[in-house]
């Protein structure tokens, strides 16, 4: 003897995953995951409506299969819960491009869909957001990402910065992420700056110093601090304290109070080789240092005046 459970998506192919779990795929409407229940349930799906919000994010609007359940809600006993929904446009039937909200960009209203599962849905264009995870983490001030060799094709840290600390996360194969701790990495202050450098290093550039790591023992190599800087130490004025960095596979741009700036090199022995260094005429807003063409070029811009300044890194003049 046979009865109706319930409404879903005019389905083209279905798997039957496990616990009432079932995968509806469609190529006249929106594919479904649904779940089988034993007794009926109140409400015809749970899940159609958070199926057509994701719909709009990814630029669709309109109602699909995912609110089919809703008609002929009176056919009898509803066994089906709507877990899950996956929009499609396909078949598209017909088509018209018109200008909605008179904003003169045009947008496409599409008849889709076939049989019980047909929808008029608007097209337009934009860039969908789609939140993979999420993670509470008051006062964070930074995040990047390292490897562990240059070469790697993945990153393998995650290192968040927050006021007076910094933590790391490993990213496992399975792409979990796990509290790790790197020996040489400064975790009592708050990070401005960490990268991969093109030998295979882990470079953390903190207010009080620069900390480079071996990326396999994780110990530290070298440190650099102001205080001990040899270029323009004299106008330092006692500020220790650094501001501002920026790193290029093989060199670290570092901008200190009084309008300081030094640059580093990273060598392949595991030492910061104090370069040049200079003095702006204002405090230094941003910092960056980018390889080009014919070498490095360092790029300042001042807090007062906003001026931005090419250098030549290897001896930072103008």
């Amino acid at each position: 003897m046979c009865f109706p459970v319930g409404r879903t998506t005019s389905t083209s192919c279905m798997s039957y995953l496990d616990s009432g779990y079932v995968f509806l795929g469609s190529k006249g409407g929106d594919s479904q995951l649904i779940k089988l229940h034993a007794e009926p349930i109140s409400s015809p799906s749970s899940a159609a409506a958070p199926a057509g919000a994701a719909a709009a994010d990814g630029g669709v609007t309109g109602s699909g299969s995912a609110a089919v359940s809703d008609v002929n809600s009176d056919e009898g006993p509803n066994h089906v819960e709507v877990v899950d929904s996956w929009p499609s446009l396909a078949p598209i039937v017909d088509f018209i491009v018109m200008d909605l909200e008179r904003q003169g960009q045009g947008q496409m209203v599409a008849c889709c869909g076939c049989f019980q599962d047909g929808s008029l849905r608007v097209v337009r264009n934009g860039i969908g957001i789609h939140e993979a995870a999420a993670m509470d983490l008051p006062g964070i001030k930074g995040i990047w990402s390292v490897r562990r060799s240059w070469m790697d094709a993945y990153d393998s840290h995650l290192v968040l910065s927050f006021v007076g600390e910094t933590r790391l996360l490993e990213i496992s194969e399975d792409d979990v992420l796990d509290e790790a701790t790197i020996s040489g990495f400064d975790s009592d202050g708050q990070t401005l700056l960490a990268a991969t450098t093109l030998h295979d290093q882990l470079l953390q550039v903190t207010s009080s110093s620069v900390r480079l790591v071996s990326s396999t023992t994780g110990q530290l190599l070298h440190e650099w601090s102001p205080a001990n800087a040899t270029h323009n130490n004299s106008s330092n004025g006692g500020s220790t304290s650094i501001t501002l960095a920026a790193a290029s596979p093989c060199q670290v741009l570092i901008a200190s109070g009084g309008g300081l700036v030094w640059l580093l090199d990273v060598s392949e022995s595991g030492r910061l080789e104090e370069v040049s260094g200079t003095v702006m005429d204002a405090e230094v807003a941003c910092l960056d240092i980018t390889p080009v063409g014919m070498g490095d070029v360092a790029q300042t811009q001042q807090v007062q005046s906003g001026a931005v300044q090419l250098y030549a890194v290897n001896k930072l003049y103008p």
